[in-house]
């Protein structure tokens, strides 16, 4: 029981804060950032995307609908779209097939959607079907 309660008080004391952290904090973090790191984000983003660790090109598509969600109107995320397709073509897990067609939604430019649609033909995953399925019928 002793060892419940100090997991318990330990997970708050690491997590907990973070947990609590207030959203506007963390948008005027970014609001701080200097216009050429805003500017040079795409490319950076694009590189991750095109890594070869999973684990990096995961994070790289959570990043690029995270910023094409919040920051749209200050990046021009256009330049991921061709490597977000080939992740939603071929990437062998399904959570990253999924994750690049929300990413492809956030973005939102005709010629992405309309490629989503076409993807939908061959699609198997049932997530990545509904995902893109929603995503087409825009």
């Amino acid at each position: 029981m002793k060892h419940l309660f100090a997991f318990t008080l330990t997970t708050f004391i690491l997590f907990g804060t973070a947990a609590a952290q207030n959203p506007t904090s963390v948008q005027a973090a970014y609001e701080a950032r200097t216009p050429s790191w805003w500017t040079n984000l795409p490319t950076n983003l694009s590189d991750d995307l095109h890594a070869a660790d999973q684990g990096t090109q995961a994070v790289a598509l959570q990043n690029v609908t995270y910023f094409a969600t919040h920051h749209g109107e200050r990046v021009d995320l256009r330049l991921a779209v061709p490597k977000l397709l080939d992740i939603a073509r071929f990437a062998s897990e399904p959570a990253h097939r999924t994750m690049a067609l929300i990413a492809l939604n956030e973005i939102g430019t005709p010629y992405a959607l309309e490629q989503v649609a076409e993807l939908m033909r061959f699609e198997r995953h049932p997530i990545a079907q509904v995902v893109g399925r929603g995503i087409a019928s825009r």
